[in-house]
């Protein structure tokens, strides 16, 4: 089954919600039915509706990037509020930062001007990490005040291509995960402008 396949599927039980969280596309089906019952009872009922098995339904939705939430209306209500965020995206960072200043940090985001860029893909040595680093140099030195993160765990490398290495543990990604205290970027002021990037 295809993903076009399982969301028209979806579609034809009823209203459908997709919200985009990067990198997946959260599909929402919510139904009164669902109340009271655990996940593996919720997935049972779905796949009989949908004429499809549970292990089909479950490899189209890994292999597609689909989290698929069987929700009541109050849980759909509660977990994926009807926002600006929705339709617009919603980036993992601005999830991190909640969790850290609590729910009144959200409405902020909304005012601040923060352009976001993702360099994402499955496969190494598509030159994601170089393009980044060509891309944050020209914006610092145009004046921008640049972030990067690397969230490549398995072979980082915006530290080799920047000539820099970690001073300490917050100033890595696992440091952004573990840090009690504040994060502390590696800061590359640029060549030329008043701009740099924080690594």
């Amino acid at each position: 089954m295809t993903a076009a396949q399982l969301l028209n599927k979806v579609r034809s039980l009823g209203p459908v919600r997709l919200v985009f969280r990067f990198p997946y596309i959260h599909l929402i089906y919510a139904s009164d039915e669902f109340d009271k019952l655990e996940g593996e009872e919720r997935e049972s009922i779905f796949s009989k509706k949908l004429g499809s098995s549970i292990n089909e339904i479950r490899r189209t939705a890994r292999n597609t990037l689909f989290s698929i939430h069987l929700l009541t209306q109050v849980e759909a209500n509660q977990q994926f509020p009807k926002d600006s965020y929705e339709g617009r995206g919603y980036h993992w960072l601005t999830a991190y930062a909640e969790e850290q200043m609590g729910q009144q940090a959200r409405p902020s985001f909304n005012r601040l001007p923060v352009k976001v860029i993702h360099f994402y893909g499955y496969k190494g040595g598509q030159a994601r990490s170089t393009l980044l680093a060509l891309i944050a140099r020209d914006l610092a030195e145009d004046g921008w005040r640049v972030l990067t993160v690397d969230a490549d765990l398995e072979a980082p490398s915006l530290d080799i291509i920047f000539s820099r290495t970690a001073r300490s543990l917050s100033s890595t990604l696992l440091g952004l995960f573990q840090a009690s205290g504040e994060v502390s970027p590696e800061r590359l002021p640029a060549s030329q402008g008043p701009g740099y990037i924080d690594l």
